[in-house]
Formats: structure tokens, sequence, C-alpha cells
């Protein structure tokens, strides 16, 4: 049993030896402790046996299943023989969970290891939702002690963004996470933290700030921001955020993404990309 301190969740992994999974995770390690969050339970099988039910959708490159043992069931496919090369299995709150992997490695080098610490955050995005948080697909740091986040559809430069601020104000901007972090009421406030899961990049780092903006990106030849409300901010919100096919998984999500709108203000900037664009954030964002 190995534990991990995310979001202030504890991670448990029982029967995982991956020198790539340890590197990915350092940032995140406690001592072993036997009391859990959420535990995963790792198994490599030469054949796995695929659950009874209903395949309903697919989403974040899982199929998952309706079935009526009460859990929650997503599964992986090879692309050409269709045998099941990876199957997850959640107990009704994501905190006993299962991860079984066939050894199976395709033409880009994904292998196992790697395959492991994907499936794992994706067990660790369901299970958050259970922990008044959820994952938004953003670049986030912490100016001087308050979490902002930039989100947009991969490409629009967000990261590139990020980067700048922590440039044109070294010392006062941490990057927090490149494109994967949690957001999670403690005590009712909502905090930004990093999670190992962070892109191509794999910039992050184990914190949280208390979040003080939300700003959605666009590119732009000119500069401008502007605050969001309604449905337009619910829009950007639900369009970036790591979701569930199931219906009473998806309600949480929402739940969610309604209370931090409630709480946190939410800016469309259209942007060239530019110091310019990084000081007129930051004086709409009044800091």
């Amino acid at each position: 049993m190995k534990s991990y301190k995310i979001a202030d969740l504890i991670l448990n992994t029982e029967n995982l030896s991956s020198d790539y999974f340890e590197q990915r995770m350092s940032k995140y390690k406690i001592s072993d402790r036997d009391d859990y969050d959420v535990l995963v339970r790792y198994r490599e099988r030469d054949n796995i046996d695929l659950p009874e039910g209903k395949v309903i959708k697919g989403a974040h490159r899982w199929n998952w299943i309706e079935s009526t043992c009460g859990k929650y069931i997503a599964f992986q496919q090879h692309p050409v023989t269709k045998k099941t090369v990876s199957l997850i299995t959640g107990d009704k709150n994501w905190e006993i969970c299962d991860l079984q992997l066939c050894e199976f490695e395709n033409e880009c080098g994904l292998n196992n290891n790697l395959r492991s610490f994907v499936g794992i955050g994706e067990i660790f995005a369901n299970a958050i939702l259970k922990q008044s948080g959820f994952i938004l697909h953003a670049s986030a740091i912490d100016y001087c002690g308050k979490g902002i986040l930039f989100s947009a559809p991969s490409g629009t430069g967000k990261s590139t963004h990020a980067s700048l601020w922590e440039k044109y104000y070294p010392g006062e901007v941490n990057i927090i996470n490149d494109d994967t972090p949690a957001i999670r009421y403690i005590a009712d406030r909502p905090f930004v933290y990093g999670t190992p899961w962070s892109g191509k990049t794999q910039i992050n780092e184990n914190i949280r700030a208390p979040i003080h903006a939300i700003v959605f990106m666009e590119k732009s030849c000119d500069n401008k921001i502007a605050r969001l409300k309604g449905a337009k901010a619910v829009s950007l919100m639900l369009g970036e955020t790591h979701k569930s096919v199931y219906p009473e998984m998806m309600e949480i999500t929402l739940e969610h993404i309604n209370k931090i709108l409630s709480q946190v203000p939410v800016y469309r900037l259209s942007c060239n990309i530019s110091r310019d664009a990084v000081e007129l954030t930051k004086k709409a964002l009044g800091i």
C-alpha cells in the first residue's frame, strides 16, 4: 500500500510498482497510511472479463457501462483486436476502485506504466466529484496567494499566457498546474489545487490557493476582457470540466459548477498572448 495526498484527499494504491508512476506522483507522496479517501487496487491480467451491461457512451477515451451491480464501470479495447485491455470498476462513492490492465503497447509507446498513471487519473477525476470537487481543463497560477485559472480548448494559448505571468512577475507567480488542476471546496471556500496529471508539460506543484477568478480565453488580434454571468458562464465551465456520462454524476458536476459561479467571478479574455494581455487581465481582476 502506498499513499499520496492530492487536493487534500488521501489516495492509496495497492499492488502498483512502476518507476514512471512513482516519478509522476513524487510531489504528492506521503507516509503510507491505512486510512484513505480513495483506494485503487491494481492488477495486471492476461485476459480481462468485461462485466455485463449496456455500453452507454464513450468519454475521455473510455467506454462506460450501465450495469446492474451498482458500480461504475469503464473499459478500453485494443484498436484492432477489440480485446479488453483496461477496466476500471468503482463503487457507488468512488472510494474503493479496481484498475485492471492487460500488457499492451501501441505504436506511440503507450505501455502499462503510462496507462496505469492515466487510469488512476480517470479514477481520481470521478472520485473528487464525490468529495466537493471537480477537474477543470485549465492552466492555474498562484499570484500573490490568489488562484487564477485560465481555461480554453487545447491550442488556444492558456499555457503560454500563464507562463507570461511567471515571466513578468518573477517571485510572485507559481504555476499550480498547467492542464488539469482540481477545484475543491474546503469549509465552503473554493480552492484550486495542483494534481500530478498536467498534460504534456508535466508542470504541476503540490500547492493550493483560494480561487480569485476563472478566465476563459480565445485568440484575437486585439486584447479585451469582459465579465460573464448566467448561461454563457455555465456553458463555458461545462465545456472544459471533466464530465461523467452517468446522470447522477452529471447532476453533481452541475451543482459544483453552479456553486463556483455563485462565488467566483468568470471572465472571457480575447487576447494575442502578450504582456499587454497580462496587464489588461491583471487590471480587470483588480490585483
